[in-house]
């Protein structure tokens, strides 16, 4: 997939302990947890502070995400090891400002401090088991780090409601601390010294921060501070555009990008693993809002029922892991789409029946993804050198976040625009004359007839979700081949 002659890897010989797989396990889980464990403590914040706390949570992760590749590429310039040094201080120092902060705007910005310290360590943690680890031990620390960053994102809320209730939402933040210390010295200490010491492409790696940032910026802005259709939309996505094609002139001229150069037919697992986060990650949050919000379920167990996603992911997982390097990529990515929709397709019509129906969807839907993230992650580790790991590691964690919050921000805007044109028909052909804003206004007025919209409108967009978790098989089958997973050329074991 990438390119060769790079060498003898600084790594050769050096390997991946347990202790560190451990660690790292740990400092994942803190990652992912760090976003999602402010969902609810963000308006006890507001209520104490005033503005805007959903910025709590959004600039979390537009610093995250947008760091991964610069922190990829940095990695691959310094190890793993020192980048950790920089990342979980970095990090403890975001967490812990923001309780002692004295108003909203510090807690914000001690919020993206955060984040930018999560993005290191997230970028260290999967591309250390591509460094360290040959391709056929890859499989077991890539499952430590895809639990631990299931558990933390899909039971983050959670948490974070219950810690908030307990100790207070400023223990949120220490408790994060003290746990990406635990974790960073657990893997510090036995990760091994190496870099590859190639200089970076710097102004390669400001064209596609600013890529990343104008993408998850878009995502966190739209529906809230201005409409997915209009002129401000239409300027993101044209500097987006814009940037693409600035940092396709610039990785075709420079000689270590900070993008790995990729040919068109070996784009696929990329390409992939976006409409992966688009069409079905993306959608996954909206049956956790159908239970709270459509059947009344309490945080507790709307989130236990992510369980049953979990499970179905680690069947269909443990079956395809083993058999990727003998089969490719591809079977799985038809396999994958497949089951996917057919969960979704169960959604749009058995959600309604109760939790035991929501169990069976999310089970089926877990199968369909267990069948794909792992598998295009250890793919495109299966054919990167090693110094370029970080690189095409983040990239590809990168590129699955961006179809994450796109295609929650597709679902929302389906979302919300039917319910409102719904909500004005079905209130009109009633006779009321009041226009939505009034409705919403008095919402408990309206309560039965706007939860059954709500209840309809999830599942509408569940049907639109299976149809379009079928694009990722045209995806898989231009744009993927056997190479995919076996070019032993630019394998360094």
């Amino acid at each position: 997939m990438m390119g060769s002659g790079d060498g003898v890897s600084p790594f050769e010989g050096k390997s991946l302990s347990k202790g560190a797989v451990k660690g790292l396990a740990l400092c994942m889980f803190v990652s992912s947890l760090s976003w999602m464990v402010m969902r609810y403590p963000e308006q006890y914040i507001q209520t104490d502070y005033g503005g805007d706390g959903a910025l709590i949570l959004s600039l979390y992760i537009v610093a995250e995400v947008t760091v991964l590749p610069l922190a990829g590429k940095l990695m691959d310039m310094y190890g793993p090891r020192r980048m950790l040094s920089y990342g979980v201080p970095i990090f403890v120092v975001g967490s812990m400002a923001c309780p002692l902060a004295g108003d909203m705007s510090s807690i914000i910005l001690f919020r993206a401090v955060q984040g930018v310290g999560a993005g290191i360590v997230f970028a260290i943690c999967l591309s250390s088991v591509g460094i360290l680890a040959p391709r056929s031990q890859r499989i077991r620390p890539h499952k430590s780090m895809t639990a631990a960053f299931s558990f933390g994102s899909l039971y983050g809320s959670a948490l974070g409601y219950w810690l908030n209730g307990v100790l207070g939402w400023e223990a949120i933040f220490i408790v994060s601390a003290v746990l990406v210390v635990v974790g960073g010295y657990l893997a510090y200490k036995t990760l091994p010294d190496g870099a590859s010491g190639v200089i970076p492409d710097m102004f390669g790696s400001v064209l596609v921060t600013l890529l990343v940032l104008d993408l998850m910026l878009f995502s966190q802005l739209v529906n809230g501070y201005f409409p997915l259709v209009g002129t401000e939309t239409l300027a993101m996505l044209l500097s987006a555009v814009v940037l693409v094609c600035l940092l396709a002139v610039r990785i075709r001229g420079s000689g270590d990008p900070v993008i790995p150069r990729i040919r068109l037919m070996h784009g696929g697992p990329f390409l992939c693993m976006f409409l992966v986060g688009f069409c079905g990650l993306g959608m996954v949050q909206f049956m956790m809002m159908f239970m709270l919000l459509g059947m009344g379920t309490d945080i507790y167990i709307a989130s236990a029922m992510y369980l049953f996603m979990t499970i179905g992911g680690s069947v269909t997982s443990k079956f395809c892991l083993k058999r990727l390097y003998s089969t490719g990529l591809k079977p799985f990515l038809f396999m994958g789409p497949l089951i996917l929709a057919v969960g979704f397709l169960l959604a749009s019509r058995m959600m309604v029946f109760g939790l035991p129906a929501i169990a069976l969807c999310l089970f089926v839907v877990g199968m369909g993804i267990g069948c794909m993230v792992t598998e295009i992650l250890l793919s495109v580790q299966g054919t990167t050198p090693r110094s370029k790991m970080g690189s095409s590691t983040s990239l590809t964690m990168s590129t699955r976040f961006v179809g994450i919050l796109l295609g929650g921000v597709t679902y929302k805007a389906i979302v919300v625009n039917r319910l409102e044109s719904e909500a004005v028909r079905v209130l009109g052909e009633g006779g009321a004359t009041v226009d939505l804003g009034w409705i919403v206004e008095h919402y408990d007025l309206f309560y039965d007839t706007l939860t059954q919209l709500f209840e309809s409108s999830v599942q509408y967009c569940c049907g639109i979700a299976a149809v379009m978790s079928l694009v990722i098989l045209v995806a898989a089958y231009f744009f993927t081949d056997r190479s995919d997973v076996d070019a032993p050329e630019f394998v360094d074991e």
